[in-house]
This record gives C-alpha cells, structure tokens and sequence, in this order.
C-alpha cells in the first residue's frame, strides 16, 4: 500500500482495508476491463461488505482513479527529490526501481483503455529529466528523454507481455540503451 492515500490521515484498520480493496482491483483488473469488475465481485475478492467499499469510493470509476492519483502523486515525490545536475543512470535506476516495485499494478493500469496514468507518469519524468540531466540544450533533451522513456515502455512492455521476471541482465541492457541514447546529448563538464 502507499504511504500517502489521497491526503487522509487514517488508522490502521482503514489503511488495511483500502490495501485489500486495492490489492483485489489490481487482480480483477489483470484479467478483465474495468467495465465488467463489479462492486459485489470486488468486495467479495476483498472479503468486505459492500457499504465499507462506499465509504471510500463512488463506484469502479472512482476507484480507479483514485488509485491512479496515488501512483501519481508517490511517483511525482520520488522524481521531486532529485534537485540539481544528476547522473542520468541514477536518475533511471531510481525511476525503473519505482517501476519495477509496482510492476503488477502500474502495467495493469496503464494497459487499460481509459487510463492516462502512463501519459502523467512519462510527463512527470520527462519533465524532471530535462530539469536534471545536463542536457547541452532544453529542447534537445525533451527530444532524447521522450525517445528513451518510450523505448523503456517498450522494453516494459516486452517484458510484462512475456512475463519474465527482471535480473541483472535487463538492468545491464537498460543501462547500455539509456547511455548509448543520452550521452551524446549531455554536458561534459
């Protein structure tokens, strides 16, 4: 679960309880659209009553967004903390650790039709890369950090599809395509 759930300050048994309708969304989302999750099915998944699952959400729809918004909002704070010039493999690594870390979640959001949780988190991390990264020019780098955030997309994508896990040798490969693509493009001071 996160650490921040939409600014409310909650007690344990309530943070459980979002945690499990959450975790039972996610599983219900993997294998079928979100048209067709209904609240019985997922309270029933979640093993709570129909009224608790109100008390937090409207509907499906507004689970779902809420949700998103809290993948949103914990990735914005984690991009927010690089301030300064930073070694773009460190910048990625921390980015892909994130990525990685809710691998399940983020994928099956993103793979949905109404989702724009993909869009909002490669704008927040094109947006601080270009702040971060010393590019040798701003409009350079929205170029050459659009072009390596969609090809990771790619290669996550890949990844998610064939249902292999992540190792040393995907960090090694991603590690090669990301500076192979931006350290032309970079200030070597």
């Amino acid at each position: 679960m996160h650490k921040a759930l939409w600014g409310m300050v909650m007690d344990k048994r309530s943070i459980k309880t979002l945690a499990s309708i959450e975790k039972s969304f996610i599983s219900l989302l993997a294998v079928k659209p979100i048209s067709e999750i209904t609240v019985t099915e997922l309270t029933q998944k979640a093993d709570l009553n129909r009224r608790t699952f109100y008390v937090h959400y409207d509907d499906i729809y507004d689970l779902q967004d809420k949700t998103e918004k809290q993948y949103v909002n914990e990735f914005s704070e984690l991009v927010d903390t690089y301030t300064g010039q930073v070694n773009s493999n460190e910048y990625f690594q921390h980015v892909l650790g994130y990525v990685f870390e809710n691998m399940m979640a983020l994928g099956v959001l993103c793979r949905n039709p109404n989702s724009g949780l993909m869009t909002q988190l490669l704008k927040l991390t094109i947006k601080r890369g270009k702040e971060v990264l010393p590019f040798e020019n701003e409009e350079t780098g929205e170029y050459v950090m659009s072009y390596i955030c969609w090809g990771l997309i790619g290669f996550l994508h890949q990844l998610f599809l064939s249902r292999d896990s992540f190792d040393g040798d995907n960090t090694e490969m991603i590690s090669k395509l990301i500076n192979n693509s931006i350290t032309p493009y970079l200030r070597m001071d």
